[in-house]
């Protein structure tokens, strides 16, 4: 029961530090890259080689970045890959950035969320989370990390406990006087 509440406390103070700015949505996304592709058809672009995306106080970079444009030419889903992939963003009333990375980033405009995939870790001011895979919903603020299953050896040791779900928080410094 404790470890729960402990679990549940955690949870809600990586939450709160994770606002975005509102503006953010309201500014140009800039994509940098040594090469790009373009489809007009499928309203896919295809950027490589050390990719750079900015969009208001949000910045990823990785090796390869393909963005979905719709009809109007709007993104609607960037996805980031590469070894890692890296996430930034500076959340509202906090001074420290939420830094995150994984082999796969993608940015999903239309349902509003990030979805880290494979090797995920999340952190800020000290406090990490890390899993298979960390969903953050830009509105509602709820993140969900999910772990592949623990591994037991054949030897009867400890279970592989590297794919499991982890957070870890930093105790609060005290101020001096």
């Amino acid at each position: 029961m404790l470890n729960k509440s402990i679990a549940v406390i955690l949870l809600y103070l990586l939450i709160q530090t994770a606002y975005a700015l509102d503006s953010d949505a309201d500014q140009p996304a800039i994509l940098d890259a040594d090469d790009m592709e373009m489809d007009f058809t499928k309203g896919t672009r295809i950027y490589r080689g050390n990719v750079m995306f900015t969009q208001g106080s949000i910045r990823m970079n990785c090796d390869k970045l393909i963005t979905y444009l719709d009809d109007e030419q709007a993104l609607e889903q960037a996805i980031c890959t590469g070894d890692p992939a890296r996430f930034k963003q500076q959340p509202e009333e906090h001074s420290e950035d939420v830094k995150a990375s994984a082999l796969k980033i993608t940015l999903q405009k239309t349902n509003d969320l990030v979805i880290l995939n494979d090797s995920a870790k999340m952190e800020q001011e000290g406090s990490i989370v890390t899993g298979k895979t960390i969903t953050y919903n830009l509105i509602t603020k709820i993140i969900k990390a999910t772990g592949s299953q623990s591994i037991q050896s054949d030897s009867g040791s400890e279970p592989d406990n590297s794919s499991r779900v982890r957070m870890v928080i930093q105790p609060k410094t005290k101020e001096s006087e």
